[in-house]
């Protein structure tokens, strides 16, 4: 049978190099499909890389804010005292000590905002 196949004027070689050819094709098909799969993943490796940094850096940003929001509370609580301290002192009469307790409160601000 071999002998058949490698004959000048054989039908089947006409047929085997037909599935040569379509062999060679299909295998090509494959070795460009798995490289386009494997940009696909590359490409989607490097959103989710870009994902991931992104919503790090909004993680350290919300904490910050946070963090500032809580300062901002404690500022407005601290506040709140002081003023009421002032109100006390300033109802009962007591202008010396109002005077002296508002020095203290303002000398511990920065000297740029000492002044209006």
């Amino acid at each position: 049978m071999g002998i058949l196949l490698y004959r000048k004027n054989s039908p089947w070689l006409k047929w085997l190099i037909i599935l040569y050819w379509f062999l060679n094709l299909l295998c090509c098909l494959i070795i460009a499909r798995a490289f386009h799969n494997i940009s696909l993943r590359e490409k989607r490796h490097e959103l989710l890389v870009q994902q991931m940094s992104f919503l790090q850096k909004q993680l350290e940003y919300t904490t910050e804010m946070e963090q500032e929001y809580q300062s901002v509370r404690k500022w407005n609580h601290d506040m709140e005292n002081h003023l009421f301290s002032l109100n006390y002192l300033i109802r009962t009469q007591k202008y010396l000590e109002a005077d002296v307790y508002l020095e203290t409160i303002l000398s511990e601000l920065p000297p740029e905002k000492r002044t209006l």
